[in-house]
Parts: structure tokens; C-alpha cells; sequence
């Protein structure tokens, strides 16, 4: 019964017909282990959701 807990990020425009976007996936490392997952995203990897929200390079983001 163990879960693992994710985060899922998404560009603008991802839910418009015919959107197509890369997925991106961002795997922690044992220093940031943990079971809610919010560390992991709030202290590492703020530009990466920036970048991937924005204009210039827009993806999916799975963070787990």
C-alpha cells in the first residue's frame, strides 16, 4: 500500500485542441526525501516550474 506522492504542472494553453507539449520529468535525489512532496518543489526547483509555465519553454512538468 505505499503511494508516491507527484506534482503535475502544466503550460498555458495545454487544455486547447491539438495541444501537444514535452514532458519533463523532475526525479529528487535521496537529500530531499519526504512523503509530501511540497519540499522537493518549493526549495529546488522553482525556475524549472517558471520555465516550463512560461512562453519561451513550455512542458509538462511531473515532479516526484
Amino acid at each position: 500500500g505505499n503511494t508516491l506522492p507527484y506534482r503535475l504542472f502544466f503550460p498555458p494553453g495545454y487544455d486547447e485542441p491539438g495541444a501537444n507539449f514535452p514532458l519533463v520529468l523532475f526525479l529528487h535525489g535521496a537529500g530531499q526525501i519526504g512523503n509530501d512532496n511540497l519540499a522537493q518543489v518549493t526549495s529546488h526547483i522553482g525556475g524549472l516550474i517558471e520555465v516550463t509555465r512560461g512562453s519561451e519553454y513550455p512542458a509538462v512538468l511531473l515532479a516526484a
